[in-house]
């Protein structure tokens, strides 16, 4: 999973699929496969949420490792995430995720080393709670 770059623009939900980042990997047929199998099993089994709680990131890189290990070992989805390289992350933002997320969120997560210094995660937490918006510590998530 990546941070949200190409929204939330869209209207709709998406997703994108990538095979590496250049022509050598695009080429790569075996790659292709693999995900074309895993797009077609994913549509096949497809279920409206097999997920409890959903949940809006904030904070760490664009890879956001911290996220997808929640996601691997825990039951919540993530929607969008917010990396910290935007700062500063703003109530407009924030807000934009959790409106554009189909699904009711639950909470959002903070990377809370990912997101810098105690100021910066500060300002994050006041928007929230300004906006009563429930917030849990990746630490914090049941992994």
């Amino acid at each position: 999973m990546e941070v949200t770059h190409h929204g939330p623009l869209i209207d709709r939900p998406c997703v994108f699929i990538e095979i590496g980042g250049g022509e050598e990997e695009w080429k790569d047929k075996r790659a292709s496969f693999v995900v074309a199998k895993a797009i077609r099993d994913a549509l096949k089994n497809w279920k409206e949420n097999p997920y409890h709680e959903i949940a809006i990131g904030i904070g760490g890189p664009h890879y956001c490792p911290s996220f997808n290990k929640v996601q691997l070992k825990s039951n919540v989805a993530i929607s969008h995430v917010i990396p910290k390289y935007v700062s500063p992350i703003t109530e407009e933002m924030i807000l934009e995720s959790i409106n554009k997320t189909a699904e009711e969120v639950d909470f959002v997560i903070l990377d809370w080393k990912g997101l810098g210094k105690a100021e910066e995660r500060a300002q994050i937490i006041e928007l929230l709670e300004k906006n009563y918006v429930s917030w849990k510590k990746t630490g914090d998530i049941n992994k």
